[in-house]
């Protein structure tokens, strides 16, 4: 119910209105929550503004920009991702993950398959990257429990939207 401060939908009422401190209260708080999430560096510049579809406006004005090397790398890597993920069901679906039937494996070996068919496609989907995702590589090839391939794509492109974020700074 908050998003209308944002998208002007919820226009301010003048001053006589019944609502208009409400409206100021409400406006205020979602003002507030977005300077809450700018650095301190960038919120000196919008401390006064005079409502929040005003500071969007702004925001929006000073940092939007179409970046077309950006949207065609992450567009390649969601397709090559794609590809993998398509692979990957193929294989297991013709080779499927061994299940233990002895009704209580105790030496551990169901784990263990279970394990590799998860950490085959890992490393596979890993050594797609460059170096620059060394550290995180490491990170997830050592997380225990092994991430599934869904959640490493989406850890290596959030670090990697930062890293892209920091550098435009």
């Amino acid at each position: 119910m908050k998003l209308c401060f944002i998208d002007g939908t919820s226009v301010k009422p003048v001053v006589t209105d019944a609502h208009f401190k409400q409206w100021i209260r409400v406006d205020s708080m979602v003002t507030t929550w977005i300077l809450n999430s700018l650095t301190t560096e960038i919120v000196a510049d919008f401390m006064y503004t005079k409502s929040t579809r005003t500071l969007w406006l702004d925001l929006q004005e000073r940092y939007q920009e179409c970046n077309g090397p950006l949207l065609y790398q992450l567009q390649h890597k969601t397709e090559a991702f794609s590809r993998l993920l398509e692979v990957w069901v193929a294989l297991d679906v013709l080779m499927p993950t061994p299940q233990c039937t002895c009704g209580g494996c105790t030496y551990g070996a169901s784990k263990a398959t279970a394990d590799q068919a998860i950490f085959t496609p890992l490393i596979q989907f890993l050594m797609g990257f460059s170096d620059t995702f060394g550290h995180l590589r490491d990170q997830l090839l050592v997380m225990d429990p092994i991430p599934i391939n869904n959640n490493a794509y989406s850890m290596i492109l959030r670090v990697e939207n930062r890293k892209k974020f920091i550098s435009n700074e």
